[in-house]
């Protein structure tokens, strides 16, 4: 045992000191069973027999496991001190490391442009703050730190109480706002983070805020511009909308709201096949796709239905491509404006200015403007070509007006329009210019002076051809003698009605009482001569009286529907008695002539006096011709003469070879009492008494003549359609059955005595009043019954058609017969002329009354 023990201790020295070797030895010495093989082998050398060698392998396991014991130890001690040294460089490595992170994380703290604290969550008080807290609360840190965000005024207890629940609820706090309260007052916007974390064991809260006022603002003024450019948009009349690349809705105002029929949130993500028909969808994509393709802004025109109401309007439609930064697509920008006004005033516009071009076309003359300073024309209308010849294209050539105006007319008219000009007048003259034909025009040139600036611009004006102004002069002067006659037939007409009644009333006394002294047996041949006479006189004189009145359209006359060739058949045989036997006297007469309504007195006077005047002017005789015929004058004819009147005529031609009359006589011919016959043979009143019949019947008389070749006269008479009278003539002798009494009224003594003892010479039974109260007197007798009342039509007091009324009251049944010397307006006037009424003007014979009263007599009572 001491062997072993000295053995192994030994072995052990040897181990120790194997151990203090070389490093390649110690090397080897590093793993226990290297050191455990080692021991038995030496073991092994030293024991000799083979007890010593078992004691030996004994030994040399023990010696074995002994170094396989202490190698073991060995290394384990080296492990753990290996193990001691990494750890503790791994603590030094890691202070370092918490040493240079909290310096780091100091700085950071520091360094944060926001406001950085932390506080403890038990009081509230803060522990630490950064940098930017100074800065942005405006506190110092050893003024803060201690205190309370609170006591500080940072915020208000709400707004903590709100962080604060948040922070229990869900663990942490992020994005608060909250209004920042600075040392100064200011009240700033900000954003607040909150986190728990522990501090040395304690609870607290790690705070960061950020100051986002001027972000605020920013928004604010964003926001802001956002709402004025959405509030243009809602308010801009024109519709406006915004689509992607697809067609898809990106915005819309709200005057395309109205279009569509619905608000924007409900367009917006759809298209535009989702509101209207594909016909119009696919024309609006396909302005789409033309503005995307072009690159460029495209411009259509549409009309459009409005779904909100239903009305139309067309619209000019801009569309924009619209790019990003890079130049990517983001959509299309439409915007639509109502142009159906415009589009109307554009059409109007147009409709006007075809309307002024038609107008300025159909006057009849050249509207033309001009520049005031060089005459030169800048407008001149298309009847420049029509009225001169010359094609609208030459009037533009500087100088042509003046250049066509007649030479002498070519010094004086530009210096005159050029002196009004200067002046600024308006003003008009007449110049004549050569046409392109070569012919000479009068024009009469109407100018305006329009001014700028004070200055005469432009001259405009409208130029009339007044070629024809000189007959017209003519035609004038003709109408103006023609009304210096009709004054005078007229005067003469006055003169004639003013003294008819008193001259007719004075005849009627002496044909009377003169009648009645041939019938009262006087066998004297001489005074029976001077009766004769007198009643010659007389005669003539009431047949000038009713040529007069003939003249001056102011007979009584009785017109009816006639054949004129009835009429010249008649006073055919009686005309070839007086004409002469050197004459040869002719009638031609047309079939199927038109009728005429005229009194048939009133043609023989017509005849009579022509034929008279024809005979007088053949005196070495001739051919005098009496023609008919119809005639139609159409509205041409009657335009260039003004008395004369379009439509069918009866024409009486009465023609002669006489001596003929020249232009001066003609103009006189139907003068009153003018004529070229020696004295004693005519009154001059023939030819006038034709011309105021004819004229009184709405005719017209036509006179050609020539010196030495012979005179024609031309009648027209208007056509009647009515159906030719059929006169009844009754030639059986009068018989009275019973005594018939007359009522006689007369103012005139002379007149009423004579028609008194006319009428009570052929037996008729008379009351006489001298005036209407009188009559009216008489016939309120019980014994007074009239069967005729003969009253004058102007008498004092009460006309004749007045007394007529009250007569007929008081004695129904009772006749009338108006009588007159006076003319026939005079009595229209008086209301006798009317229709059904008996008339017979003064002076009349025993015969023509009697006649007139027994034909009234004959008719049946009213």
């Amino acid at each position: 045992m001491e062997l072993m023990s000295r053995v192994t201790i030994q072995i052990a020295e040897v181990y120790v000191n194997l151990q203090e070797h070389d490093q390649k030895i110690r090397r080897w010495w590093q793993y226990p069973w290297a050191a455990a093989l080692l021991m038995l082998l030496l073991g092994l050398l030293i024991s000799g027999t083979m007890t010593q060698f078992n004691a030996g392998l004994l030994n040399s396991l023990l010696l074995a496991g002994l170094a396989w014991t202490f190698e073991s130890r060995r290394q384990r001690m080296e492990h753990g001190n290996l193990s001691s040294q990494h750890e503790m460089h791994e603590r030094a490595k890691t202070e370092e490391q918490l040493h240079l992170s909290q310096q780091k994380y100091l700085n950071i703290f520091h360094l944060l442009p926001d406001m950085v604290g932390i506080t403890r969550m038990s009081d509230g008080k803060l522990i630490e703050v950064n940098k930017g807290f100074e800065v942005w609360t405006g506190w110092k840190a050893a003024e803060a730190i201690g205190r309370t965000t609170l006591e500080l005024g940072l915020w208000d207890a709400e707004a903590r109480a709100r962080a604060m629940a948040i922070v229990k609820e869900k663990g942490r706090l992020e994005d608060l706002e909250f209004a920042l309260v600075t040392k100064s007052g200011e009240k700033r916007s900000a954003v607040m983070y909150l986190t728990p974390i522990k501090v040395d064991g304690e609870d607290c809260l790690y705070f960061m805020v950020h100051d986002i006022t001027t972000l605020k603002r920013a928004q604010i003024t964003i926001e802001n511009e956002r709402n004025q450019l959405r509030t243009l948009l809602q308010t801009i009349p024109d519709l406006v909308w915004m689509k992607d690349a697809e067609g898809v809705y990106l915005a819309c105002n709200t005057r395309f709201e109205r279009f569509f029929g619905a608000t924007e949130a409900d367009i917006l993500g759809k298209t535009d096949y989702d509101f209207v028909d594909a016909e119009l969808a696919d024309f609006f994509r396909k302005h789409d796709l033309m503005a995307i393709a072009a690159g460029s802004p495209s411009i259509n025109e549409e009309w459009v239905t409005y779904a909100d109401d239903g009305h139309r309007e067309l619209l000019e439609t801009i569309k924009t491509p619209v790019h990003d930064a890079e130049g990517r697509l983001i959509g299309v920008l439409g915007i639509a404006r109502d142009i159906t006004e415009h589009r109307q005033a554009e059409d109007e516009l147009k409709n006007e200015r075809l309307r002024f071009k038609n107008l300025v076309e159909s006057v009849d003359g050249i509207v033309w403007e001009a520049d005031a300073e060089t005459f030169t024309f800048t407008y001149v209308s298309q009847q420049a070509e029509r009225l001169l010849g010359y094609p609208v294209e030459d009037w533009y050539q500087a100088g042509f007006w003046a250049g066509h105006l007649h030479p002498e007319d070519r010094k004086w008219a530009p210096a005159f329009c050029a002196d009004r000009t200067a002046r600024r007048e308006d003003h008009t003259f007449d110049y004549r210019f050569i046409t392109l034909d070569g012919n000479i025009v009068w024009l009469h040139d109407i100018v305006t002076v329009v001014e700028e600036d004070g200055q005469p611009r432009w001259l405009r004006g409208v130029m009339v051809d007044t070629t024809g102004k000189k007959l017209e002069e003519a035609e004038k002067q003709k109408l103006e003698a023609q009304l210096r006659q009709a004054q005078k037939m007229e005067a003469v007409g006055r003169l004639a009605g003013g003294v008819a009644h008193d001259f007719n009333n004075k005849l009627a006394v002496i044909l009377g009482y003169a009648e009645m002294a041939q019938r009262a047996g006087i066998t004297s041949e001489r005074y029976l001569n001077y009766l004769d006479q007198v009643m010659k006189a007389s005669g003539q004189a009431r047949d000038i009286t009713r040529q007069l009145l003939a003249f001056s359209r102011q007979e009584v006359i009785s017109p009816r529907v006639l054949d004129l060739n009835d009429v010249v058949r008649d006073s055919q045989q009686g005309l070839c008695r007086f004409i002469g036997e050197d004459i040869r006297f002719e009638v031609r007469l047309a079939e199927k002539l038109w009728p005429v309504n005229m009194d048939p007195s009133q043609i023989d006077q017509i005849i009579m006096n022509l034929v008279v005047n024809s005979r007088d002017a053949m005196v070495d005789g001739g051919l005098l011709m009496v023609e008919t015929g119809n005639i139609t004058i159409d509205k041409a004819y009657s335009n260039t003469n003004s008395d004369i009147t379009a439509g069918d005529y009866v024409q009486l031609v009465v023609s002669d070879t006489g001596c003929g009359m020249n232009r001066e006589t003609q103009q006189h011919i139907f003068e009153p009492f003018y004529t070229t016959k020696d004295a004693g043979k005519g009154t001059g009143l023939g030819l006038a008494t034709i011309y105021g019949i004819v004229t009184q019947n709405k005719g017209f008389v036509n006179v050609y003549s020539e010196p030495g070749t012979g005179t024609t006269f031309r009648i027209y008479l208007p056509r009647c359609y009515e159906q030719q009278s059929k006169i009844e003539t009754d030639e059986r002798p009068i018989h009275l059955d019973r005594p018939t009494t007359i009522l006689l009224v007369e103012d005139d003594q002379s007149v009423r005595d004579m028609t008194a003892d006319i009428l009570g010479e052929i037996g008729y039974n008379m009351l006489i009043a001298t005036n209407p109260q009188e009559a009216v007197a008489i016939c309120t007798l019980d014994q007074c019954k009239p069967d005729l009342l003969l009253t004058d039509v102007i008498m004092p007091d009460m006309n004749g058609r007045e007394l007529a009324s009250r007569i007929e009251s008081l004695s129904p049944g009772i006749r009338v017969l108006f009588m007159s010397g006076y003319t026939a307006d005079v009595i229209s006037q008086k209301g006798i002329l009317g229709e059904g009424l008996n008339f017979i003007s003064k002076p009349f014979g025993r015969a023509a009354i009697h006649e007139k009263i027994q034909q009234i007599l004959k008719e049946p009572a009213k």
